[in-house]
């Protein structure tokens, strides 16, 4: 685990800002659990005779679509200091990236904040 992530859990936790049903950063809280808690609490309510409706997102390109000006503003928010938002900044600017396939490399592109 990197020493930012670690930073990052260790300060989510420490300040509860994690709910406790959330799985993402908090150790032994495997998204398994999350969706077996889940599971268990349709069977409870379709016993109960209760109607359930799911909506299923694909998010693993999420973090693809965050607004970085509203990322470093919330850490703003969550009392991160001043070093920590400007590192955090400095990661967030001027980034770009490539693709690559076999042995076919694209040009690099600018990725938009």
């Amino acid at each position: 685990m990197s020493d930012i992530k670690r930073l990052l859990q260790d300060y989510f936790l420490s300040t509860n800002m994690i709910h406790k049903t959330q799985s993402g950063l908090r150790k032994q809280h495997l998204c398994q659990i999350s969706l077996a808690r889940l599971i268990d609490t349709w069977i409870k309510d379709i016993a109960n005779g209760k109607l359930i409706g799911t909506v299923f997102l694909d998010l693993k390109k999420a973090f693809d679509l965050v607004y970085h000006k509203i990322l470093l503003h919330k850490l703003n928010l969550y009392h991160f200091s001043p070093k920590s938002i400007s590192l955090f900044t400095s990661f967030l600017s001027n980034r770009k990236q490539q693709i690559q396939v076999g042995n076919v490399q694209s040009e690099f592109k600018d990725i938009k904040p």
